[in-house]
């Protein structure tokens, strides 16, 4: 019978595609394949200004601090060209304070944008997979349901709109990964937690973090069972 060599054969795809999830090297390269082939519309489109309201208010903002930083070698905490002047570093609408920064200033703001995009869904893919490896999905599972969240939806929609700075929900899962190791006892879980909120806060933004406070207190309340599950 065949059978048995047609099962054997589908253990050993199935264990090489396993190894390879395994692999960060292999699965970071998977991982940017599926970003690049999501985000190629909005990467063959950069460097133009998209003629959305919303994308050429957020734009101002980005660009008001990088003309501060580049061209007067200033931080932005002030930004004098929208309504008379407002708080640089007040205003949720700037995402300066992001490593993403760091683009803007080598490509400029609009070039900047998509290649943003690109980093911060190959960000929220390896963070999902992580997330769901940490609570027991298994390595090829984890990297298989990552797309199911980090090209989802929203994702999706925001390089058409410019908002940018929604793409601050692709580290949702690293903080929850961070807090769920942080309960289990790691202090590298909270470094990690501490990282990612940072970064939600420096990307902008006022929806990111209220919404990670109720998807960690999920976290918070099952590990409390469990601990009241305990033995004494």
């Amino acid at each position: 019978s065949a059978a048995p060599h047609i099962l054997s054969s589908l253990v050993r795809v199935y264990a090489t595609f396993r190894k390879g999830a395994a692999n960060p090297y292999l699965r970071l390269a998977f991982f940017f394949l599926l970003a690049l082939d999501a985000k190629w519309p909005t990467l063959v489109r950069a460097g133009f200004l998209n003629d959305f309201r919303d994308s050429q208010y957020f734009t101002l903002f980005e660009e008001a601090a990088r003309i501060s930083v580049a061209k007067f070698h200033e931080l932005p905490l002030w930004d004098p060209y929208y309504c008379g002047g407002v708080s640089g570093l007040g205003t949720p609408s700037a995402r300066f304070v992001s490593p993403t920064f760091l683009l803007t200033l080598a490509f400029g703001t609009l070039r900047a944008d998509a290649l943003i995009g690109m980093a911060m869904t190959v960000i929220g893919l390896e963070g999902t997979y992580r997330y769901l490896s940490a609570r027991g999905g298994g390595t090829l599972p984890a990297a298989l349901a990552a797309p199911v969240f980090a090209l989802s939806g929203v994702f999706a929609h925001t390089p058409t709109m410019g908002w940018t700075n929604f793409f601050g929900f692709e580290l949702v899962p690293w903080a929850l990964l961070g807090i769920r190791q942080a309960l289990g006892g790691s202090r590298r879980g909270v470094v990690i937690a501490a990282l990612a909120v940072a970064w939600m806060v420096g990307f902008g933004g006022t929806y990111t973090g209220p919404l990670t406070l109720l998807a960690a207190a999920v976290e918070v309340i099952e590990a409390l069972i469990k601990r009241a599950r305990r033995p004494r």
